[in-house]
């Protein structure tokens, strides 16, 4: 079956659309509940009560925004010449990613997370040997502070963003400015709405009420648990270099390759402390399974019938996880 994703791309698509409807078929039939996860999410709240009545369409919704990315996450990838050869195998990898669990065939916010991170991506990462310029820094800043106000953690997607500054030697204090004001800029017009609409308030006691939370739950993380993230993200780190050394490819593209892939797991390591109040922190790392998945599938050569194994048993995994 690997071969198909080197060759046909008919049989491509094909692949692609039944492996989809077997996934989401069952929840498409019988939708489960939208998850409205309490906290200060506001632009996700606002998304989830319009689709509350509607959990067709509020599934629907949230396959076609997978389905949507997994696009963008391939042509991005073969337009920076990531990729060994043109193949649908990414959209294929993100899809089964993102439906991992029952629980994530229904709208999440982790869609919305991952659109804005392949904005980031191509604003920070896809540039070749350029530098980021400022209206790129700004783009990144904003498009963080938009997935915030869908999903309270990806404020942590800051910590990567702030590695990437460090390794094109960004240290200007015009970079940092704009950095902040990126940030600021959604915010401020979310404030400016609730001033007009007297919801200031309201709004405040919320924002305290959710770091509250967060506060009081990453204090009780159990220390095992930290041990156990951070061995995992450094396994996964040696793991995926692995993977992708093999291609000796200049030091730009290897630059590319190892962000798009440790950008998300840095951020989903650090989001793992708050799973017991934003549960869907694994579905961030779809983008780098898609990706080290693609590559590591395809330098297969010889023994295919291992790569097929694998994909079946990734497929599988996922429609009865």
């Amino acid at each position: 079956m690997i071969r198909l994703f080197k060759t046909n791309d008919i049989a491509q698509v094909v692949i692609i659309v039944l492996a989809t409807a077997l996934l989401w078929t069952p929840s498409l039939l019988h939708p489960q509940p939208i998850v409205l996860p309490e906290g200060f999410a506001p632009l996700y709240h606002l998304a989830a009560r319009w689709l509350m009545p509607l959990p067709r369409i509020a599934t629907l919704v949230a396959l076609l925004l997978i389905i949507l990315e997994g696009v963008l996450l391939n042509v991005l990838l073969y337009n920076e010449k990531m990729l060994p050869q043109n193949t649908l195998l990414p959209t294929l990898l993100y899809i089964v990613g993102m439906s991992a669990m029952d629980t994530f065939r229904t709208l999440t916010p982790l869609p919305f997370v991952n659109l804005c991170l392949l904005g980031i991506l191509n604003q920070m990462v896809m540039r070749g040997n350029n530098v980021p310029t400022l209206a790129n820094t700004f783009n990144s800043a904003a498009l963080i502070a938009i997935a915030a106000l869908f999903y309270t953690p990806a404020l942590l997607l800051l910590i990567p963003l702030i590695i990437m500054f460090t390794i094109h030697k960004l240290y200007s204090w015009r970079d940092w400015t704009v950095l902040l004001l990126g940030l600021l800029a959604p915010m401020i017009a979310l404030w400016t709405y609730y001033f007009m609409t007297d919801g200031l308030t309201s709004a405040w006691q919320n924002i305290q009420t959710t770091w509250q939370w967060h506060f009081e739950a990453g204090s009780h993380v159990p220390l095992r648990t930290v041990i156990s993230n951070v061995y995992y993200l450094l396994f996964l780190i040696v793991v995926l270099i692995a993977i992708i050394s093999p291609l000796n490819e200049r030091q730009i593209n290897y630059r590319k390759n190892t962000a798009v892939v440790l950008w998300p797991l840095l951020a989903t390591a650090a989001m793992s402390c708050f799973d017991a109040l934003w549960p869907f922190n694994p579905q961030l790392a779809a983008i780098p399974l898609a990706f080290a998945g693609t590559i590591a599938l395809l330098n297969i050569k010889k023994r295919t019938w291992i790569a097929d194994t694998a994909l079946l048993l990734l497929i599988a995994a996922a429609l009865f996880g």
